[in-house]
């Protein structure tokens, strides 16, 4: 029996814990915003502080409420992923005794670094990739694909040395099968789906010609489909599916499949590329303001409007381009509640429903498409 104030230093030196691909990567570009090397906390302290004085008559409790519970949410999220590191060392290091005739201390250090290499873990990234991703062309936030691909291929070769190893064959065996399963998930989910809707994968293929254009290489699921109203329910299970990478080229593949083997290759070839290459944020919102469309085509303002108008139209553009997906659901679900669509997507905004908006919190979700109107939409353009 190992005392607690032990493991708890044996974990500091793992560099185990507070080590998050995503949440790390939003501390990163904090950091490069402030011009300096603050936190996450030192940010929220400086962004309340300057809400107290800007904003008189607030009481500093509404500012500390705030930061109570923005902290309380990266704690909620930072534990759960220490959590489930820290699991599974455990569970290496069981393993690695068992297979390997290890002692605890050796095994301790080797299920270490197979945990940082098979879990996501933001210090792991090569620093040409950290150094890429805030330059104009680097997307945001491609921390978390770049590390599911190193992370897929370390599991991949541990299974494979297990597999060779005596007495590790089963733990071989089973992280190789997991692996499978574990990727195989999202599409034998919407295989599924189409078997009960009575639909095919060319059917999808045909209707993914609807959908927004990042949709188009997605694992789409499809939840119902109406006949009569010609009505469309799925599910983008990119968002959620840490195996996305594997799967967005072959769909890609596939959705241009009919055009020839050479397209269709292009295109798959080009998809797992635009997961890394594109541009960032503030440089899509510079092109977007400079040419006067917005990522759907269509044009931000009236070049015929009057100045006021054309500010207006541009300050909504640059909020909208900018905001927490947070702000976006809850608005979303103000119009789902008032049953109008939303003005600022123009003549084909549909009207969201509640159900929709409340599974976004969730995780899942869930989105309507309705294939008249998407053909209107389409023969418009």
């Amino acid at each position: 029996e190992i005392p607690k104030r032990d493991w708890s230093s044996d974990v500091c030196s793992s560099d185990l814990v507070y080590n998050n691909a995503k949440f790390d990567e939003l501390n990163a570009l904090i950091r490069e915003a402030q011009g300096d090397s603050g936190t996450f906390d030192t940010f929220i302290d400086r962004a309340t502080a300057n809400l107290d004085k800007q904003i008189k008559g607030i009481p500093s409790i509404a500012t500390n409420t705030a930061r109570d519970v923005i902290n309380f949410a990266n704690f909620t999220y930072r534990s759960g992923d220490n959590f489930y590191k820290l699991t599974a060392w455990e569970n290496e290091i069981k393993q690695l005794m068992d297979g390997k005739g290890l002692s605890r201390q050796d095994a301790e250090i080797e299920a270490a670094e197979r945990v940082s290499n098979t879990r996501p873990t933001y210090e792991r990234l090569p620093r040409l990739l950290k150094l890429y991703k805030i330059s104009p062309f680097g997307k945001n936030f491609i921390s978390w694909p770049a590390e599911r691909v190193r992370n897929s291929y370390w599991s991949l070769k541990y299974a494979l040395e297990d597999m060779r190893t005596p007495g590790m064959r089963k733990y071989g065996v089973k992280r190789l099968l997991g692996t499978i399963i574990a990727a195989s998930l999202a599409e034998a989910a919407i295989e599924f789906q189409l078997r009960r809707i009575g639909k095919t994968r060319e059917d999808m293929r045909q209707l993914k010609q609807f959908v927004p254009q990042y949709q188009k290489s997605s694992s789409l699921l499809p939840v119902s489909y109406d006949e009569k109203t010609h009505n469309l329910q799925y599910i983008d299970l990119s968002f959620s599916n840490p195996f996305d990478f594997i799967w967005h080229p072959i769909n890609a593949y596939m959705f241009k499949s009919n055009e020839g083997v050479d397209k269709a290759l292009m295109n798959a070839v080009w998809q797992f590329g635009s997961d890394y290459l594109g541009i960032s944020v503030p440089v899509s919102i510079a092109i977007g303001i400079l040419s006067n469309k917005r990522t759907n085509g269509q044009p931000i303002t009236n070049p015929q409007a009057s100045l006021t108008r054309q500010l207006i139209d541009y300050s909504e553009y640059f909020g909208r381009s900018i905001e927490p997906s947070t702000v976006t659901d809850l608005r979303n679900l103000y119009y789902a509640i008032k049953g109008e669509p939303d003005p600022y997507m123009g003549r084909y905004g549909r009207i969201p429903t509640v159900t929709e908006n409340l599974s976004s919190y969730a995780g899942l979700r869930l989105q309507t498409m309705n294939l008249d109107q998407a053909m209107k939409f389409r023969a418009s353009k």
